[in-house]
């Protein structure tokens, strides 16, 4: 994948997402979700990345438990062959849910 291939799929989900965060007031209602390069991988040897490998963490927000949301968004990794640990949070401060994704993806140049 590229990364234009990433962003292809995340707007698939039909929510509405930022990279990493939404900027102040520009919140939009809930669900939505954001996602992020939590890191590189790299499989490597004699000082050359052979394969690239990018951690992703998404992160779907709601303010009840959303089956149908979940749902949209593991339609679309499955979909696209990726391989996903899921958790759940309950964010008592902000008042809702938070679904976390964690996957890796082989980027291409």
């Amino acid at each position: 994948m590229t990364y234009l291939d990433i962003a292809r799929m995340m707007e698939q989900m039909h929510f509405p997402f930022a990279y990493h965060h939404f900027e102040r007031g520009k919140v939009p209602p809930l669900p939505y979700f954001v996602f992020y390069y939590d890191g590189r991988s790299d499989f490597s040897a004699n000082n050359h990345a052979y394969q690239k490998i990018v951690e992703v963490t998404l992160e779907l927000y709601s303010d009840q438990k959303d089956f149908k949301a979940e749902h949209q968004i593991e339609a679309v990794l499955e979909k696209n062959e990726i391989v996903y640990n899921k958790t759940e949070e309950y964010i008592s401060s902000e008042k809702m849910f938070e679904q976390i994704y964690e996957f890796e993806l082989l980027l291409e140049e």
